[in-house]
């Protein structure tokens, strides 16, 4: 009974070698179907990687010189209000004073 339920017990050895010759034969067919046009795809995905770093960069270089720019105009914002401010204050008092000559 047991004898039928192993094919061959003593086939172990002989069987590991020709597994792996299959799948190094498999392997090989794999490579020489698909293998170039996979070389060819990771050759252009890596092009790819490269101009989109580039691109990553410039486009942070320009976020940076925005920023920059932003800030630089928020200051020039808060100035121009305070001069504003100052300059009404001015005017008002300008025009107060030329109510009392009027008046006077």
């Amino acid at each position: 009974m047991e004898n039928t339920i192993l094919f061959c017990a003593n086939c172990t050895w002989e069987i590991v070698p020709m597994l792996l010759g299959a799948w190094l034969l498999g392997t090989a067919f794999w490579w020489l179907l698909k293998g170039n046009a996979m070389s060819t795809q990771i050759k252009e995905l890596s092009t790819s990687e490269t101009l989109l770093k580039e691109q990553g960069t410039q486009l942070q270089f320009d976020l940076d010189t925005k920023s920059y720019e932003l800030d630089k105009l928020q200051t020039n914002h808060k100035d121009l209000k305070t001069r504003f401010g100052e300059l009404e204050l001015q005017w008002r008092a300008a025009k107060e004073q030329l109510d009392s000559w009027k008046k006077d």
